[in-house]
């Protein structure tokens, strides 16, 4: 129970960092930087609450990531001024891919020895 909770609570990281990065911001870089950001906060977030094999958890975050990204491409395209150029899902599901990673690195390198 406690991993699921940590990979929800990763993704419920990532999700709010992502919508206040929207909300302060339009630029496409710099909403790419802080979806990277968020990602590894995400990561981190489920390493450190899971306790244990947080790069494990990371990893189960990123590969939700993964599918929300798959989903993402299936959906219908919005009108053409409100779409997003065809590169930005994939790109921003392969930096929160590697920014969940990330983040369960650093929560590894962080965490206390377990006997």
């Amino acid at each position: 129970m406690r991993s699921v909770l940590a990979v929800v609570l990763g993704y419920v990281a990532t999700a709010v960092l992502v919508v206040l990065s929207h909300a302060a911001t339009h630029s496409l870089p710099v909403l790419l930087a802080a979806g990277f950001v968020a990602a590894v906060a995400g990561g981190h977030v489920a390493g450190a609450v899971a306790r244990k094999a947080p790069i494990g958890h990371a990893a189960a975050l990123a590969a939700f990531m993964a599918v929300m990204g798959v989903v993402s491409l299936a959906m219908p395209v919005p009108e053409a001024e409100m779409a997003p150029p065809a590169w930005w899902i994939p790109t921003v599901t392969t930096i929160g891919i590697a920014g969940a990673l990330a983040g369960g690195w650093l929560s590894a390198r962080r965490a206390p020895a377990l006997a």
